[in-house]
């Protein structure tokens, strides 16, 4: 999905409602930085826009090769 020309992995609400952008990676890119600082730009102007009309928060979540998942905000 495309919002404000940057793909988005998708987006989600959590059990309270709260609108979550969800980008997803997988642990290999634990040890290069979950998420380059270009992209991380690209997803606060998504954050940004989104806002405008509701709260939002910026989420990464982790995939192991097992199928572990861990939940990061991002920042």
């Amino acid at each position: 999905m495309r919002i404000a020309h940057v793909e988005v992995d998708f987006l989600a609400r959590d059990p309270s409602g709260l609108l979550n952008i969800v980008e997803v990676k997988s642990s290999g890119m634990l040890n290069r930085g979950v998420v380059s600082h270009k992209q991380r730009e690209r997803l606060f102007r998504v954050a940004k826009v989104l806002a405008e009309k509701e709260p939002v928060e910026l989420v990464v979540l982790v995939v192991s090769q097992g199928g572990d998942v861990l939940k990061m905000p991002l920042y």
